[in-house]
């Protein structure tokens, strides 16, 4: 097609062909077109108020070329921009979109609290912000955005680690409509900051408080007490105990998602609780909680039948009793991860292949004691299985037989990690064959594959 037809084109299919191009190649697209003068009326047509700037070396010409001006000048809405970005763009940004109400600028690392203090003064519509990764940023640029942004509903700090309680305590004054917040490894953040969060911000329904090392079992009673429409909580890597932990099981009936990944004072005690007072909880996450044994996975089953996603990594003291428990008493889960949780055995993955056919996702990698049986027992009980995860079965009893039987069984699979496995190029090929779905592909440490079947393996990455 030539650029005389092209700028034959109805404003309709045009539109229809650029929305499927990213922002550079739109660019480059519309400078093709004969009748340049109209380039706005077919962009605009688009009714563009989002706006994604790739990562890469292209945008960031693009970013100097005045693609920034560009995006003002529509008042775009959404931008989710380059960590080239500083103050000075920032700035820009402020001051030419006022009606900006969302922006994701994580790991931008020349950002201070200056920049932020323009955002927050320039674009009082402001209800999402990732300013994640963003290490210059103080208490002064949160305590500006809280004065500034009263509509935000949405803030990731991930990582501010000059963020204190004093910015926390800005923020629950100012941003009372705050619904989601992440303030993981801020690590300078005590139970006087998350006590001022949960008096301040009743509609919060995520948050996440991951590696503040310094918040006790008093701040999470605090929230416990305080934040009933919370739906998920992320406390992994914190020093919480069961006190606390049973707290929550207490105070947030209506919680959904739970992650208290690492936190290796809790035990069966706090699993107990959880799943007594929790039942809408669908997902758990209490991988490195080392002390659950059995017994807490029994109270999981029979608390919480509506669980759909549970993560026991290293969790070493449960065996296949608790797995065949697990199976009897949530029918409906779909992503369960038992890696290094090596008292597993072959029954227990035979129980879990029969009685949870929904299982898209397993992981148990560096479960020495599933053997090929257990291999073949998911391939016949799990057919809508997507993800796979059999690294480092050290006794390379895994073998082509048994990637031919996830190939024959596992048509929705697309996603498959089998490095260290005794396989050859027969295996792949079968896989190449039978999963026509899968794109991703990890046979490292596969020696027996000869570089044919390792071409095949590239060509089942490189999917569309």
């Amino acid at each position: 097609m030539t650029t005389k037809s092209f700028a034959k084109l109805p404003d309709t299919i045009f539109c229809n062909i650029i929305e499927y191009l990213g922002w550079y190649d739109v660019t480059r697209f519309d400078n093709a077109l004969l009748n340049r003068s109209m380039r706005n009326i077919y962009l605009d047509a688009l009714n563009l108020r989002k706006v994604k700037v790739e990562r890469n070396e292209l945008w960031k010409n693009a970013l100097d070329k005045g693609i920034l001006t560009w995006l003002i000048s529509r008042n775009i809405r959404v931008i989710s921009w380059d960590s080239k970005v500083d103050d000075t763009k920032l700035i820009t940004i402020a001051n030419g979109c006022p009606q900006l109400q969302s922006l994701n600028i994580f790991e931008c690392h020349f950002i201070s609290d200056t920049g932020i203090t323009a955002l927050a003064t320039g674009c009082p519509q402001l209800q999402s912000l990732d300013i994640s990764e963003c290490g210059n940023i103080t208490d002064a640029g949160i305590t500006a955005l809280a004065t500034g942004c009263p509509q935000l509903q949405s803030l990731n700090i991930t990582n501010c680690n000059k963020v204190t309680d004093a910015g926390i305590t800005a923020l629950a004054t100012g941003c009372t409509q705050l619904q989601s917040l992440d303030i993981s490894g801020c690590y300078s953040i005590t139970d006087e900051g998350i006590t001022a969060l949960a008096n301040g911000l009743p509609q919060l329904q995520y948050l996440d408080i991951s590696g503040c090392y310094s918040i006790t079992d008093a701040g999470i009673r605090a929230l416990a007490n305080a934040l009933f429409q919370l739906q998920s909580l992320f406390i992994r890597f914190s020093r919480i105990t069961d006190e606390g932990i049973t707290a929550v099981a207490r105070g947030l009936p209506q919680l959904q998602s739970l992650n208290i990944r690492g936190c290796r004072n809790i035990t069966d005690e706090g699993i107990t609780a959880v799943a007594r007072g929790c039942p809408q909880l669908q997902s758990l996450y209490i991988s490195g909680c080392n002390n659950t044994t059995d017994a807490g996975i029994r109270a999981v089953a029979t608390g919480l039948p509506q669980l759909q996603t549970l993560y026991i990594s290293g969790c070493n003291k449960v065996t296949d009793e608790g797995i065949t428990a697990l199976v009897s008493g949530c029918p409906q889960l779909q992503s369960l991860n038992i890696s290094f949780c090596r008292n597993i055995t072959d029954a227990g993955i035979t129980a879990l292949a029969r009685g949870c056919p929904q299982l898209q996702s397993l992981n148990i990698t560096n479960c020495y004691n599933i053997t090929d049986a257990g291999i073949r027992a998911v391939a016949n009980g799990c057919p809508q299985l997507r993800s796979l995860n059999i690294r480092g079965f050290g006794n390379n009893n895994i073998t082509d037989a048994e990637i031919i039987a996830l190939a024959n069984r596992l048509p929705q699979l697309q996603s498959l990690y089998i490095s260290g496995c005794n396989i050859t190029d027969a295996g792949i090929k079968a896989l190449a064959t039978g999963c026509p779905q899968l794109k991703s592909l990890d046979i490292s440490g596969c020696h027996n594959i000869t570089d044919a079947g390792r071409e095949i393996a590239e060509r089942i990455k490189y999917r569309k």
